[in-house]
């Protein structure tokens, strides 16, 4: 048998190689190379709808600043057209017969994205009489809505800032003493 030369056949070897590498190099350009105007179309269609559904679920699971619900009431449309909510309020309390007293904005969380917004004050009478009044607003942070205010009775005010159901317990303990 005759003995094959090395030489030979490392020419062969790499004759092979290239001719190997250089079929896959043109295979991997035609294949991933040229993209029609469809395919680009599509890829950024769902390049879109990936970012809005990001974006969805970024707003669907976010927790919002007081801040920002706040801002939100004050600055929609109040029911006196050409005003603001916080407009509004001012000139309510402001008409007010006798002295209006510690006024504050406040935001309570009602769901995962519904919050429930509340302005309430002390109303010092001219005839000395005290009462609490106030508005509430119910508002939905994913969709952007703002109800209509709604006046608060003096039942639906607490003292300090508690809920009526706090109110309740507390007054059930003190009658079973």
């Amino acid at each position: 048998m005759d003995n094959p030369d090395p030489i030979q056949s490392s020419r062969v070897f790499l004759h092979w190689t290239q001719t190997l590498t250089l079929s896959l190099v043109c295979l991997f350009l035609v294949a991933c190379g040229s993209q029609s105007d469809r395919e680009r179309e599509i890829r950024e269609q769902l390049k879109q709808e990936r970012l809005a559904r990001d974006s969805i679920a970024d707003t669907v699971g976010r927790r919002y600043d007081e801040a920002e619900v706040l801002q939100m009431v004050q600055q929609s449309t109040a029911p006196v057209e050409g005003q603001t909510c916080e407009e509004w309020v001012r000139e309510l309390t402001k008409d007010i017969r006798g002295d209006v007293l510690f006024p504050s904005w406040r935001a309570t969380p009602r769901g995962s994205n519904k919050y429930e917004v509340r302005f309430t004050y002390t109303l010092m009478g001219v005839d000395n009489t005290v009462t609490r009044q106030g508005w509430a607003w119910k508002v939905d942070m994913v969709l952007k809505l703002v109800s209509s205010p709604q006046e608060l009775e003096a039942e639906d005010i607490s003292h300090l800032g508690r809920t009526l159901e706090l109110d309740q317990r507390r007054r059930e303990t003190i009658d079973m003493k």
